[in-house]
C-alpha cells in the first residue's frame, strides 16, 4: 500500500509505504470489489501495435537490490531484502468508510501515553473537528502528550483546515495552550517562496508532507490514503461522491514504533515547519467549546441506534426532518458539553457554531450507530514501513527500489491501484518484463471524469497507450462517475 502525491515521477512530496506479506488476500478482493463496481469502472485493453516505440530499457544491474545474473526472487527474498523497521502485527484492512472512521475514533479512544498525527488535509468540517475535538479532550482531561501536524499544501488558500492564521489556526491554538500538546504545519508558504528562490529549478517551493498516520502509545496505528473530511468517510447513500479509499490499522509494538519514526523524520525539521504559537497577547477566540462540542456530537451520532431505512431516506429528503432532528442533536450536546469537560456555559456564537455542527451530522444517516457495526477480521501479518520524504527534507526514497524488486519477484498476478498511476522508467520496464514472463497484470486508476489531480491525469492520458502496447498481458482499469478513486494499493 502506497501513499504519496506523485510517487513515481518527482520528489516533491514524501509519504508512507506499508508492505504485508500476508494480507495479499484482502488487498485482491479490495481491488477485484472496485474493479467490478458497474458502472462505475471500465475496462481498456490495447493489443501491442508495432509502431509503438519500447521505452528505453534499463539495465538489470542498475538496482541494487538484485545482482545482474542471479536468478529471479521469490516473493519471500524481495520481502526479507527490506531492511526496514517493521514486525509481526495486528492487522485490518479498512476499506469501508464508515469503519475506516470508527477505527480512528477507538484508536483515539484507547490513547493512554500518547497520539502522534499527521495529515495532508484535514477539513474544518464535523469530521476534522470532532477528530482535533477527541484530541483536545485527551490532551486536557487524561493529560496524554500530543503533537499534531498539517500540511500547508493540502489547504493551499487557507479556506478548509486550520493552518490559516485568521479563522484556523485558532483551533490548534486551544490545543497548543496545553502543557502536553503542540502543533505544527509543515512547509508554510513564506517558507516555500524562501526555499524557491534559495534553490531554484529544484521544486523545492512545491515540496509537501502527504503521509496520513495516526499513532497512539507506540502500540497502535492507521495509515493509508484517507485525510481527515467527510468526502472520505461517508457512505454514497449520503453523499454520491464519497470517495472510494483504502487505510490499515496495525497493533503491534514495531511496526507502530516504526510509523512514529517516519512521523518524527519531518517533525522534527525546524528548517521546514513552523510551530503553532498563540496569538499576541494570547489566543484572542475560544475554541474549546466548540471543539469538545464537535467531539460530543460525532460520539453520540456513531454510538447511537441506527435508523432504519424509512427514516433514512426522509432525513435525506425532508428539510423539515432534517431540522428536527438536528435540533435534537443540538439539545442533546448542550446537556453533555460538562461531562465532555466543558467549565463554562456556551456564548451566542458558539451555540451558533453547534446548531450548524448539528446539522452537518444529520447528513450522513448512514454513519449513525455504525459505531456498534461489526469490525473486518484481524489478521497476523509481517509489516515493514518504507519512508519517502520530501526534497527539503532528507530527500529519502525508501520506496522505489523496493516496488521494482517486489515486481520482479511476481509469478502470478500483479495489481497495482493507485489514483495517480505516473510510471518511471525502471518500474515499467519491470512491468514489461513480467508481461514477458506471463504474469497478469492490471492497474486501476481514475479517469478524467474522477480525478481530483488534473496534472497527474494528463501525464497518464499521455503515456497509457504506449504502456498498454508495449507491456504484454496488462490490462486497465479507470473509474468513472462521481466517486473519485483515491486508495493507493499493490498485491
Amino acid at each position: 500500500m502506497i501513499d504519496c502525491m506523485d510517487a513515481s515521477r518527482t520528489k516533491k512530496s514524501r509519504g508512507v509505504f506499508k508492505l504485508s506479506l500476508r494480507p495479499s488476500p484482502y488487498c485482491c478482493r479490495m481491488l477485484t470489489h472496485s474493479i467490478n463496481a458497474q458502472p462505475q469502472i471500465r475496462s481498456t485493453t490495447v493489443r501491442p501495435q508495432p509502431k509503438a516505440a519500447a521505452p528505453e530499457a534499463i539495465p538489470k544491474d542498475s538496482f541494487t537490490g538484485i545482482e545482474t545474473g542471479t536468478t529471479q526472487p521469490t516473493l519471500r527474498e524481495a520481502f526479507d531484502k527490506i531492511h526496514n523497521a517493521g514486525g509481526v502485527s495486528k492487522t485490518r484492512l479498512l476499506d469501508d468508510n464508515a469503519e475506516a472512521w470508527n477505527a480512528r475514533w477507538r484508536v483515539l479512544e484507547s490513547a493512554k501515553k500518547s497520539i502522534n498525527t499527521q495529515y495532508f488535509c484535514w477539513d474544518k468540517d464535523i469530521f476534522g473537528k470532532a477528530m482535533l475535538g477527541h484530541i483536545f479532550k485527551k490532551a486536557s482531561q487524561e493529560n496524554v502528550k500530543t503533537r499534531i501536524m498539517v500540511d500547508a499544501t493540502g489547504d493551499t488558500f487557507g479556506t478548509r483546515g486550520f493552518k490559516a492564521h485568521i479563522g484556523g489556526r485558532d483551533y490548534l491554538q486551544e490545543v497548543t495552550a496545553l502543557p502536553n500538546a503542540e502543533a505544527k504545519v509543515y512547509h508554510p508558504h513564506y517558507k516555500k517562496v524562501i526555499d524557491g528562490l534559495l534553490h531554484p529549478g529544484k521544486s523545492y517551493s512545491a515540496a509537501s508532507n502527504h503521509d496520513k498516520i495516526l499513532e497512539v502509545d507506540g502500540e497502535r496505528a492507521i495509515t493509508g490514503g484517507r485525510n481527515i473530511g467527510y468526502e472520505y468517510y461517508v457512505d454514497p447513500k449520503d453523499f454520491k461522491g464519497a470517495w472510494r479509499d483504502t487505510d490499515v490499522y496495525i497493533e503491534g509494538e514495531a511496526s507502530a514504533h516504526a510509523l512514529r519514526d517516519a512521523f518524527e523524520v519531518e517533525y522534527g525539521a525546524p528548517w521546514i515547519n513552523e510551530k503553532v504559537r498563540p496569538d499576541f497577547l494570547g489566543n484572542w477566540v475560544k475554541r474549546d467549546i466548540e471543539l469538545l462540542g464537535a467531539y460530543a456530537i460525532m460520539d453520540d451520532w456513531l454510538k447511537g441506534e441506527p435508523m432504519n431505512d424509512a427514516d433514512k431516506d426522509k432525513l435525506r429528503t425532508s428539510k423539515e426532518y432534517q431540522a428536527k432532528v438536528a435540533g435534537d442533536v443540538y439539545e442533546s450536546v448542550l446537556k453533555r458539553l460538562p461531562e465532555v469537560g466543558a467549565n463554562r456555559e456556551p456564548g451566542k456564537r458558539e451555540k451558533k457554531r453547534l446548531k450548524e455542527l448539528a446539522s452537518e451530522m444529520v447528513k450522513f444517516p448512514e454513519l449513525k450507530g455504525s459505531y456498534n457495526a461489526p469490525q473486518s477480521d484481524l489478521h497476523d501479518s509481517e509489516v515493514k514501513i518504507l519512508d519517502r520524504t520530501s526534497v527539503v527534507s532528507t530527500a529519502q526514497d525508501q520506496m522505489g527500489e523496493q516496488l521494482v524488486n517486489l515486481v520482479r519477484s511476481a509469478k502470478s498476478h500483479i495489481l497495482i491501484e493507485n489514483p495517480y498511476i505516473v510510471l518511471t522508467k525502471n518500474l515499467l520496464t519491470e512491468l514489461q518484463d513480467a508481461g514477458k514472463r506471463g504474469v497478469e497484470i492490471q492497474l486501476g486508476t481514475n479517469s478524467p471524469s474522477s480525478t481530483d489531480s488534473a496534472v497527474t491525469q494528463a501525464f497518464f492520458l499521455e503515456d497509457w497507450p504506449k504502456i498498454l502496447a508495449t507491456t504484454p498481458n496488462m490490462k486497465l482499469f479507470v473509474a468513472t462517475g462521481e466517486r473519485k478513486l483515491h486508495a493507493k494499493v499493490g498485491v
